[in-house]
Formats: structure tokens, C-alpha cells, sequence
């Protein structure tokens, strides 16, 4: 994993807990990290 990569990974799980913070949303919250895993690996 590239310095970027990892800067993209650490500004998607940042957004992810942004979102779980406003809607306190467990299905939302699936769905991101979901997102995030396909674009990490």
C-alpha cells in the first residue's frame, strides 16, 4: 500500500466515522466500510 493509498484509506475512515457520528446509522455505517474494503483491496 502507497503513502496515498493509505491517505485515502485514513480520509474514507474519517468520513466513515463522520457519518456514523450524524446518523448514528449501523446499516450506513456497513455499507462505507463495505465501500472502503473494495477500495482498499
Amino acid at each position: 500500500m502507497s503513502n496515498e493509498e493509505f491517505d485515502s484509506a485514513v480520509e474514507l475512515a474519517n468520513a466513515l466515522y463522520v457519518q456514523v457520528f450524524v446518523t448514528k446509522s449501523k446499516d450506513t455505517a456497513r455499507k462505507v466500510l463495505s465501500n472502503i474494503k473494495v477500495k482498499i483491496s
